[in-house]
């Protein structure tokens, strides 16, 4: 009986931990989703979240907001 209660807490524990660890992967920034600071800091977030805030969808000719980053090119979203 005690060694089922020892195999019972660890396996709890283990779960406990493997779902903390999961958490922390499906929270961290997703690989290529670079975030950019918008209209001189006005927002901060990714191209999607940027078009969602700023109701610019794809496809369009006007722009919209322009994003910058360090280390890599502005990024402009335009609307129609």
């Amino acid at each position: 009986m005690k060694k089922l209660k020892v195999g019972l807490l660890a396996l709890l524990l283990t779960a406990g931990i493997g779902g903390a660890v999961v958490q922390k992967i499906q929270a961290a920034p997703k690989a290529g989703a670079q975030e950019y600071s918008w209209n001189n800091g006005e927002f901060t977030g990714t191209e999607a979240e940027a078009r969602t805030h700023y109701s610019c969808p794809t496809g369009s000719n006007v722009t919209c907001a322009t994003g910058t980053a360090d280390g890599v090119p502005d990024l402009v979203i335009k609307k129609p």
